[in-house]
């Protein structure tokens, strides 16, 4: 699985959250969260995980195969 970096920004818009905010909620800098969304960086499936619990959506919403 990896991070469907689209979903995530949609989510994040939809709800208003920064980068910054996104990150300490799912407790990962902000840094990071800006090399998966930017990079191509892939994060491990339990930090999607916990990015899915940030954005207060199931991990399957974020992720694809």
């Amino acid at each position: 699985m990896e991070l469907d970096v689209r979903e995530v920004r949609r989510l994040m818009a939809a709800k208003g959250y920064t980068v910054k905010a996104t990150a300490k909620a799912a407790g990962v800098s902000p840094i990071a969260l800006g090399k998966w969304l930017n990079h191509g960086v892939k994060p491990r499936l339990d930090t999607i995980g916990r990015l899915a619990n940030a954005l207060d959506v199931d991990l399957y919403d974020i992720a694809k195969d």
